[in-house]
């Protein structure tokens, strides 16, 4: 139902949006409405709007973020390039991008190069994690399950993500709607781990009742 839903971000193609939300009954507080501002922005509309609910304050100047390695978490950098605040990633894809921004400092994590993902790991990995205070992660998994929670493939990343949410204050998952349904060899986290989910879609109705049950915040 609408109410398990904390925050939309609709396609803003017309002005016609307050109308709309209006009859499904959903509060002007409860999504984003930016086309009287910008228009219609066809198919960026979406990322563009995340961009902007960032830009307003869901990452802060001077947070410590973990970026994880899947290609969700790696295109965040692109969207809090303009915040200052410390990026630790175990992933060269996202030290990469992090380049161009010179408000983004970056921690880079130690280990083995782990060339599937493009990513450092290993225990040094973990062990570094160790002595850090993170403010909000923000992670990715190769699949998403109501029996099995979230799962990865890989027993190296298993441990890094364990570590994460154990250091982390503010847990995001990020997947897209490709990863719902599927599940990975290790399970690294339940619903109840995290407080945020981020896709790009509205998931399945019991997905979307689990996370209301788990009080998961869910943008899409």
């Amino acid at each position: 139902s609408k109410d398990a839903v904390d925050y939309i971000i609709p396609h803003q193609a017309s002005r016609a949006l307050p109308l709309v939300m209006d009859k499904l009954g959903v509060g002007k507080d409860k999504y984003l409405n930016i086309v009287s501002d910008y228009g219609n922005m066809v198919s960026v509309a979406v990322p563009f709007g995340l961009a902007y609910a960032l830009d307003h304050g869901y990452v802060k100047e001077g947070d410590t973020i973990f970026i994880d390695t899947g290609s969700s978490c790696v295109n965040l950098v692109k969207y809090i390039g303009h915040v200052s605040c410390m990026i630790i990633t175990n992933s060269l894809r996202v030290a990469y991008m992090a380049k161009d921004y010179p408000g983004l400092q970056l921690l880079m994590l130690p280990g083995s190069l782990r060339r599937e993902t493009m990513s450092f790991v290993g225990l040094e990995t973990v062990e570094q994690l160790r002595i850090y205070n993170i403010d909000q992660a923000f992670m990715a998994a190769t699949g998403v399950s109501l029996q099995k929670g979230m799962t990865n493939a890989s027993a190296y990343e298993y441990n890094i993500k364990k570590e994460v949410l154990e250091r982390s204050r503010i847990k995001n998952l990020m997947v897209d709607h490709s990863k719902f349904g599927k599940t990975a060899l290790y399970t690294f986290g339940d619903f109840q781990d995290f407080d945020c989910l981020i896709t790009d879609t509205c998931p399945p109705e019991d997905y979307v009742e689990m996370l209301g049950k788990n009080h998961v915040k869910l943008l899409y």
